[in-house]
């Protein structure tokens, strides 16, 4: 592949064999066999990056696997306006807090960058979290929190004594329903009337 990298980026082979020959095609990146060619920059990229892990202050897990923690890098093999055979590297995300190192390709669009959108986003969204935690720990705020609490246990156990005064009315309107057979027919009917208002108000 023919391109015009600038000297930062573009990485020469330490070694290059003359039967190492530039493909004709680029691979299919999902399925296929890597060139030599391919194979030989991801093998010195890897030495790179060994070199680099000790600066960049990142576990790749090369030395001690425990708190590893992965990363992408990508090869892309090259031939510059000179006829030199080298290859670019990238690597996904950011690195070391930041998504631009010298040696490798830069990102498209650097949203790490001083003054970017992204910077005054996040420094807005703090400052917005600031006013949150501020609000969240206002004492009056935590005071009504704890007024709400008390009234919602007072409430419940309101409830539980009006359903419990229920079930004892109940239970006393069945007794003088079980009364009604010694009582006249308008009596009787007074006190069905009765009863059934009082069980009826009692459910609503």
């Amino acid at each position: 592949m023919n391109s015009t990298p600038t000297d930062d980026c573009f990485i020469r082979f330490t070694q290059l064999k003359d039967d190492n020959v530039l493909p004709n095609t680029l691979g299919y990146p999902f399925y296929y066999t890597p060139h030599p060619l391919a194979i030989q920059a991801a093998n010195q990229l890897q030495t790179i990056i060994e070199e680099k892990s000790a600066e960049w202050k990142h576990n790749f897990g090369l030395i001690n696997e425990e708190n590893a923690i992965g990363k992408m890098f990508g090869v892309l093999v090259v031939q510059n306006q000179q006829q030199e055979v080298g290859f670019l590297a990238g690597f996904s995300g950011k690195l070391a807090d930041k998504n631009d190192h010298l040696g490798f390709v830069p990102p498209v669009f650097d949203m790490l960058r001083t003054n970017s959108h992204f910077r005054k986003e996040e420094q807005e969204i703090h400052k917005i979290t600031l006013e949150l935690e501020s609000l969240l720990e206002d004492p009056s705020l935590i005071a009504l929190q704890e007024k709400i609490t008390l009234l919602n246990e007072k409430q419940q156990q309101t409830i539980a004594e009006t359903k419990e005064q229920i079930k004892q009315n109940k239970k006393e309107r069945d007794a003088r329903r079980k009364s009604i057979e010694t009582l006249s027919e308008e009596e009787f009917n007074a006190l069905s009337a009765q009863l059934a208002n009082e069980s009826k108000q009692e459910q609503l």
